[in-house]
């Protein structure tokens, strides 16, 4: 029927007093019975790096979020595919089309009634400030302690680095390979590392049990870094060698507690006890190693 019948054109916004170095919101202009409306895509982009013959990121370009023209050029096939299939089921249903009525359709079928209008930062910060209200208001209950707190405010800052503009539609294995190595790139430790993705899937998996992400495809991300203080024989262990531990040993901090703390490092090396050990040993352990 005419009234199903649609165009579809992916266009960078105009706006006035903007120049050609300005990111633009990309959006999908529908146009249906004489009616317009258009569909965020949920990326930005400077003008000069846009197709506008092929309705496509010029190839080997990225945003000021560091987002590829094959990622974004992804999205628009994926919003593209929606908008008809919005059509081809409003008009199997024989249901009216109105531009409200048509966007909430390509949401739902995008899955992103809530994420699509949210980015992954905005809630994530949602989660940090419900669980920072728990510590201050009932402490006793609080599912996080202070110091998880402070861990996910850290993740949420280099989340927002790496990129502060993605939807949950866009976490996906290439984003999360590229997230964990930007942490490492960083200069943090593969410990580190290993243990900050886990948070990033905590969070996930809260904001898909609140119905913020539909998202699922995270659940099968394999993280690249290794915990290196579990005992697995296929990790590679690092060890400092003699002459690092020797430059340890005799570096001059001039600060009575930070000796102490080096002499008990120093001596975890030189027994391969485990810090806590060390800390547990006493005076009567040592007369009974040497019976």
């Amino acid at each position: 029927m005419d009234k199903y019948k649609h165009r579809i054109n992916f266009r960078i916004e105009k706006r006035k007093g903007k120049s050609d170095s300005d990111e633009m919101p990309i959006n999908a202009d529908i146009t249906f019975g004489g009616k317009r409306v258009w569909y965020y895509i949920g990326y930005r982009l400077q003008p000069s790096k846009w197709d506008s013959e092929a309705q496509r990121v010029k190839r080997n370009n990225f945003n000021a979020d560091g987002v590829s023209a094959s990622e974004i050029n992804t999205r628009i096939a994926k919003v593209e595919v929606a908008i008809h299939e919005a059509f081809n089921q409003l008009e199997l249903e024989g249901e009216e089309v109105s531009p409200a009525i048509i966007k909430e359709k390509v949401k739902g079928i995008l899955n992103e009634e809530k994420s699509s209008r949210l980015t992954v930062a905005e809630v994530y910060q949602l989660l940090i400030d419900e669980r920072e209200k728990e510590i201050k208001e009932t402490p006793a209950t609080a599912q996080w302690s202070k110091g998880t707190l402070t861990k996910h405010k850290t993740m949420l800052r280099h989340l927002k680095e790496f990129r502060s503009g993605v939807y949950f539609e866009d976490i996906n294995d290439e984003f999360l390979a590229k997230f964990e190595l930007a942490l490492i790139a960083k200069g943090l430790s593969n410990n580190y590392t290993h243990k900050s993705m886990m948070d990033i899937k905590t969070f996930l998996n809260w904001a898909t049990k609140k119905g913020y992400n539909k998202n699922n495809a995270y659940q099968a991300y394999q993280q690249r870094f290794r915990d290196e203080t579990k005992a697995d024989s296929t990790v590679n262990l690092y060890a400092l060698t003699p002459e690092e531990l020797q430059s340890i040993m005799i570096f001059p901090t001039g600060r009575k507690a930070i000796d102490r703390t080096r002499n008990v490092f120093v001596f975890a090396c030189y027994t391969g006890l485990r810090f806590s050990d060390v800390m547990n040993l006493r005076w009567v352990s040592v007369s009974a190693m040497a019976h």
